[in-house]
């Protein structure tokens, strides 16, 4: 064998060894006790909106796609280890044979979502036209050229509304970009949509009565949801958290 060869050999083998020592960020068996503790952790740990590395049981480097498909049989859970830099590592950790079989059911409902939200990066949003309250209309026409940035929700959903300070602050920030436009999608009838804007401030552009849209079209099963789409009409993010929008358009 070669020095080249060797040496690169080497390499692999100290890259694998690294990745197989580092320590998880909470104690797997913590994580495991029961759908609130693995609840806990994955608000607080597990954002997969943002970019990452990814590992399989034997610490080997395993594409999203793989990680994702991997998560979505139930038998592991994405435990998140120790990293030197702001790059996260997830690493497949495989259940015990004993796990709560409820926890098992949410950790492939949650692994479904997440690859739901893989599946649409890079595809057109479904055709639209948007008309908003005020009578602006949103459509792959007028939009060309623009980052669209779609909030779907609806008036009664508590997480929808707890989330609307962050995200009036975030239009906020990027009020000089004519570029970006924020708008949100409500399953709600004009007339209780106007009623809550009257007690609530939400400063995004809205669109009433979108139900047929964001159920038949876009496949939303849970709410907020939230879509970045590009400036070729192209989704460049899914996510049900805010914070990934915040992330996404960072990197833009």
């Amino acid at each position: 064998m070669s020095a080249k060869y060797l040496l690169l050999g080497l390499l692999a083998l100290l890259l694998i060894n690294s990745c197989s020592s580092r320590k998880p960020v909470v104690d797997p068996q913590l994580i495991l006790q029961n759908g609130i503790t693995f609840w806990n952790y994955n608000l607080q740990y597990v954002r997969l909106y943002e970019d990452y590395n990814a590992i399989d049981e034997k610490a080997k480097s395993v594409t999203r796609e793989t990680f994702l498909r991997q998560l979505l049989t139930g038998r592991y859970l994405p435990l998140r280890l120790q990293s030197a830099d702001s790059t996260a590592v997830y690493q497949l950790y495989p259940l015990p044979a004993k796990v709560d079989p409820s926890l098992k059911a949410l950790l492939q409902q949650w692994a479904g979502d997440e690859y739901q939200f893989y599946r649409a990066e890079g595809k057109p949003l479904p055709n639209y036209h948007f008309v908003d309250m005020k009578g602006k209309v949103y459509s792959p026409q007028t939009m060309v050229g623009k980052i669209v940035v779609l909030k779907c929700w609806f008036v009664h959903c508590v997480a929808c509304v707890a989330e609307m300070p962050a995200l009036n602050a975030l239009k906020q920030r990027y009020q000089d970009r004519s570029d970006i436009e924020f708008v949100s999608l409500c399953l709600n009838p004009k007339d209780k949509v106007a009623t809550f804007l009257g007690k609530t401030k939400f400063d995004y552009a809205t669109v009433a009565n979108q139900t047929k849209y964001l159920e038949n079209q876009l496949k939303i099963g849970s709410y907020p949801m939230h879509f970045v789409v590009n400036k070729q009409g192209l989704v460049v993010k899914q996510v049900n958290r805010y914070q990934g929008v915040v992330y996404t358009l960072n990197k833009m």
